[in-house]
């Protein structure tokens, strides 16, 4: 989308980077509404901030919801096995994901002027989760949950979100994605 196009990691008000991001609220505990009406409404609100000057805007990916230790509160698992909520919520997030990416083809496709940035937080946490102790995690399976006995440094669940020390990793990682698309 942005490919080749140049900006900076050096924000200022005059070059400021706008940032949505998808998570488990948005998709799994969703009683109503679709995919596709959740991301038509997204690129309506990123018309709008285009409208009024914003030409940096990233958009991270619905996470690996299939992953999350709480999964099975979420609306479309109620009342199923473990196995069946992971299919389903692999196909959620794909579809949601590839929708996003659709989406910001087409917008980019019609105002050229824009960096769209496209980021797959699916990737970087399976890649956190495979190599979790290397991370300094001692668990990325199950969530800290609340329990005060216990560190949230150490999980990289805090409940149905990521903790904060994942959501530092993530943050580093996230600029440095930004770097090497710069360079």
């Amino acid at each position: 989308m942005s490919e080749g196009k140049q900006f900076s990691n050096e924000w200022n008000k005059y070059n400021l980077l706008y940032v949505f991001w998808f998570g488990s609220c948005d998709i799994a505990w969703r009683i109503k509404g679709t995919n596709l009406e959740i991301i038509k409404n997204l690129f309506s609100v990123i018309k709008k901030i285009y409208d009024v000057g914003a030409r940096n805007i990233m958009i991270l990916g619905a996470p690996p919801l299939y992953k999350v230790p709480l999964r099975k509160k979420y609306y479309p698992c109620k009342g199923i096995s473990d196995g069946n909520c992971i299919e389903i919520l692999i196909k959620e997030v794909s579809q949601f994901n590839d929708e996003i990416i659709k989406s910001s083809k087409i917008f980019f496709k019609k105002y050229s002027n824009v960096n769209l940035i496209y980021y797959s937080t699916v990737n970087i946490f399976e890649h956190i989760i495979k190599n979790c102790y290397k991370y300094g995690f001692k668990d990325c399976i199950n969530s800290w949950g609340g329990n005060k006995k216990k560190n949230v440094s150490d999980y990289f669940w805090a409940n149905s979100h990521i903790s904060y020390s994942a959501n530092k990793i993530l943050a580093e990682n996230v600029n440095e994605f930004l770097k090497s698309i710069n360079n």
